[in-house]
């Protein structure tokens, strides 16, 4: 059976971009490049990337800044970001070549099957 998933908690109040590096390092994240973690960090938003850290969250705690599995680091995260933003985009074009395809069939039956 599946453990139960943590529901995200709310966001809590406006925090500087270097807090938040810091916040990730206090819950135990690794960051070797806190300038390039940060410069990630001011053009994707905190709250966006959360959604990449829940699988790194050990999970046997109550603790509220909920740590991190041992081992976690900022640039195996920011991977999964890349990954999945790069096979969003993928999944999107040929979403679109579909579409085309299949609107343009629908339009040419369409205007065969109703001339009369």
């Amino acid at each position: 059976m599946a453990p139960p998933q943590l529901s995200p908690s709310p966001p809590g109040p406006p925090i500087s971009i270097g807090d938040q590096v810091s916040l990730l390092q206090q819950r135990g994240m690794s960051i070797p490049d806190l300038t390039e973690a940060e410069r990630f960090l001011r053009n994707v938003n905190y709250y966006r990337f959360r959604g990449y850290l829940e699988p790194f969250i050990e999970r046997t705690t109550n603790n509220s800044l909920r740590p991190f599995q041992a081992g976690t680091n900022f640039e195996a995260v920011v991977e999964r970001y890349i990954f999945d933003t790069r096979l969003r985009t993928l999944l999107l074009e040929a979403f679109n070549y579909i579409e085309v395809s299949i609107r343009t069939q629908w339009t040419y039956h369409l205007s065969y099957t109703n001339q009369g």
